[in-house]
């Protein structure tokens, strides 16, 4: 029979093993985080420079990191299911719902991104929150139509969201972006109303003035 110092001995390799495994998975899966983040914020930026073919392929390269990171960290639970994880699976979904909508294409699944739901969610957010930024951009172009559609977008993304009363605990935070949503909602929706008013009365006293 081992010593009692053998025993603790085995034991404690054992556990210098597996702590050592989840360090390592800490490791990569923190250093492609970033990667994540980065490569979410570069597919929005194109977005918003209406250079969607770019978009597309910032975002598959986003997709391979989340990818690598959440394999990387699957492999260790306590290091998946920690806040940066998370975080960069919501910059993901972010980049990909922001995407679509503008694309006029299906919106991806959290299944289809391999991510968590809480995530996505929270992405669906955010995603309503550059949404604004977009919208701003049609109404400066003059391309009311298409400012009100997005419009009409982000208050079914909002409505959706409303509907998911959980604890934050469970919703990764989404209470606080939701009052985020509704705002953005609000804020634009009016500006899109002024602006379209504004435009139609220019219009008309145009007419009136045979111009």
């Amino acid at each position: 029979m081992a010593s009692l110092a053998e025993q603790l001995a085995a034991i404690a390799d054992t556990a210098r093993a597996a702590l050592d495994a989840t360090d390592a998975a800490r490791e990569e899966a923190y250093r492609l985080q970033r990667e994540v983040t980065r490569a979410a914020a570069s597919a929005i930026r194109a977005v918003h420079r209406r250079e969607l073919p770019q978009a597309e392929l910032l975002l598959a390269d986003c997709r391979r990191l989340c990818d690598s990171m959440n394999s990387a960290s699957r492999a260790a639970p306590a290091v998946y299911w920690t806040g940066f994880v998370l975080d960069a699976q919501k910059e993901h979904a972010e980049a990909a719902l922001l995407l679509a909508v503008i694309a006029g294409r299906d919106v991806p699944t959290p299944a289809d991104l391999d991510i968590e739901p809480a995530p996505w969610l929270s992405g669906l957010a955010e995603a309503g929150g550059e949404l604004r930024r977009y919208v701003l951009d049609e109404l400066r172009h003059g391309a009311f139509d298409r400012a009100q559609a997005l419009v009409d977008t982000l208050g079914e993304v909002y409505d959706l969201l409303v509907g998911f009363d959980y604890p934050d605990a469970i919703t990764y935070g989404l209470k606080r972006r939701l009052d985020m949503v509704r705002g953005v909602f609000e804020r634009t929706l009016s500006d899109v109303t002024t602006t379209v008013r504004e435009s139609e009365l220019k219009a008309a006293l145009d007419r009136r003035d045979g111009r």
